[in-house]
């Protein structure tokens, strides 16, 4: 697991999830990468020398973490031929003093005892009051920007142009039985699962968050989706199953579908269903964000986030959260904001950091959730995809995954994007997939749904999926 940054500790922990690692094996995985990454980077190449104390919560509370500092520094001065005390046990000398978590404010106190007596003396209110009521605008007029909506009458306008139709799934007829294909993403945050007919048309869906079982999500998706047409006295027969996103692969084998299908792959069928040409297909998802550019409706060329998911979905979901705001709550809040501070692009624990910075200045937590909407774009098209000139890509964009659901990332999107063509002269056509929260399963299903048409006379199939799927993997699924 990788140890020099959060993000990427996390966005591993999501993939080996989904792949099935045991979460006891994670955690242990998490602990020696944090170790290791402090023995080989933070000392320098130095040696610790006994005694070593364990300080601070971590140590204090997760036995897990004393238990790797105790497992690794004895190899280390194994390898080093460091001498310990005779009759000393290596893990002996590596301990958790009582009240560790409290050693810095304790330091605190020690260092402000030999401090001259004029540091820290009280000096009245009336600082404090000039900032409360003064300084502390004074440094967000300096740091900031504009709010999401500068104009009246600009978000109705945004919200008429970019308004989804609401989904209605089908209806069936008592008794009848229900032919459908259905898609599986397994995503980094998320389950989601699509019903489609032959035709392909969308049935039904389903979606939750993921419980970081994919196999346990996926039985819930399958027994969600099956309720749907049961609860209107039908039957569901599938005749063919795809499998996308982080856990495609296991969940191909549990299930036995037709094929695993690569997001990339996925998507693009997804946005070539539902829209004309598209030129270029953002996705942005939990933790990915995937920019696909086409030419007559073939891929020409991808970007991945291989570097960081700074600022993708999950970041913004748990900033919101952080607030103690639901993410449904966050678009209305954001557009709310008449000023937002202005985020650096780039690395999510930086950002992480300037969202500290910008409570101590006073921002609310609405403006900093429209500052973290307005710098998505940057991070998509500037930090991961290094394309600074849009123009060049075409001008048929289509927005795809989860994160499209919350309109203020979108406002912040379409606003970059223009902005981007203003001075090639072009006007680009922006597109947010009418799916775009299930645009890895739909693409997923059309691809089973092509594998059944390609394998059948007319379209017929040549034979019944139906007894193979019972047969291998009825009872697993069975509530």
């Amino acid at each position: 697991m990788a140890g020099k940054c959060g993000v990427f500790a996390e966005t591993d922990i999501n993939s080996l999830q989904k792949v099935g690692t045991p979460s006891d094996e994670l955690m242990a995985s998490l602990f020696e990468a944090i170790v290791l990454q402090n023995l080989s980077v933070l000392t320098r190449g130095h040696t610790l020398r006994p005694h070593v104390l364990l300080l601070g919560g971590p140590n204090s509370f997760i036995k897990g973490m004393r238990e790797a500092w105790q497992a690794n520094i004895p190899r280390m001065w194994q390898e080093r031929k460091v001498s310990i005390p005779d009759g000393a046990k290596p893990e002996d000398l590596i301990k958790v003093p009582n009240n560790a978590q409290y050693f810095a404010a304790l330091g605190a106190i020690e260092f402000g005892k030999s401090e001259d007596d004029c540091v820290g003396c009280y000096q009245g209110y009336e600082k404090l009051v000039y900032y409360i009521e003064f300084g502390r605008q004074e440094e967000k007029a300096k740091s900031g920007a504009k709010g999401l909506v500068s104009k009246e009458g600009e978000l109705d306008g945004f919200k008429e142009a970019y308004r989804r139709k609401k989904f209605t799934p089908a209806t069936f007829q008592k008794g009848q039985t229900v032919g459908g294909f259905i898609g599986i993403d397994g995503g980094s945050t998320s389950t989601k699962a699509v019903l489609l007919d032959d035709r392909g048309d969308i049935l039904c869906k389903a979606y939750q968050l993921s419980n970081g079982n994919p196999i346990q999500d996926t039985i819930e998706m399958f027994e969600n989706l099956r309720g749907q047409v049961e609860a209107q006295n039908a039957k569901l027969e599938v005749l063919g199953v795809a499998t996308t996103g982080y856990a495609k692969d296991i969940l191909k084998d549990v299930l036995h579908a037709d094929v695993a299908l690569v997001e990339t792959a996925a998507h693009t069928e997804s946005a070539l269903k539902f829209y004309e040409d598209p030129h270029v297909i953002v996705d942005v998802g939990g933790q990915d964000i995937k920019i696909i550019i086409l030419h007559n409706g073939r891929v020409k060329d991808f970007k991945l986030n291989t570097q960081c998911s700074a600022g993708n979905g999950y970041f913004l979901q748990s900033t919101a959260e952080g607030f103690g705001l639901g993410v449904e709550q966050y678009a209305d809040l954001a557009f709310a904001a008449q000023s937002m501070p202005v985020f650096g692009y780039g690395c999510a624990v930086f950002m992480q950091s300037d969202i500290v910075n910008f409570q101590r200045q006073g921002w609310r937590a609405e403006e900093i959730l429209a500052g973290l909407a307005a710098v998505l774009p940057k991070n998509v098209f500037l930090y991961v995809a290094s394309i600074p000139n849009l123009a060049a890509l075409g001008t048929r964009f289509v927005l795809q995954g989860g994160t499209q659901n919350n309109m203020a990332v979108v406002k912040a999107e379409v606003d970059f994007i223009q902005n981007s063509f203003r001075a090639a002269g072009k006007k680009p056509e922006i597109i947010v997939h009418e799916f775009c929260g299930e645009s890895g399963e739909i693409g997923a299903a059309a691809e089973s749904l092509r594998l059944w048409r390609n394998g059948a006379p007319g379209s017929r199939p040549a034979r019944t999926r139906g007894p193979h799927w019972h047969r291998h993997v009825g009872p697993a699924l069975s509530p």
